[in-house]
């Protein structure tokens, strides 16, 4: 499933919402944060509430801005 994350600069995840089959969502990120898509297995579909929940307790995002990836914690 493909994901958009909103992090900061220490790869903290903020918020998590299902991208679906379109990249573009209009999101906007806040002032000292950052949004990237990924695409993850833990997330099933755009209503997955406990697997978009899972990403933002597990897992940070590292190698960024440039090759920014999802470890696990």
């Amino acid at each position: 499933m493909r994901i958009q994350l909103e992090y900061n600069d220490a790869g903290e995840i903020k918020s998590v919402a299902g991208a679906g089959p379109s990249v573009s969502t209009g999101r906007i990120a806040r002032p000292h944060y950052k949004i990237a898509v990924f695409d993850t297995e833990e997330v099933r579909h755009e209503h997955d509430f406990d697997g978009l929940r899972k990403v933002v307790e597990g897992h940070r995002v590292i190698g960024h801005p440039h090759e920014a990836r999802l470890a696990r914690k």
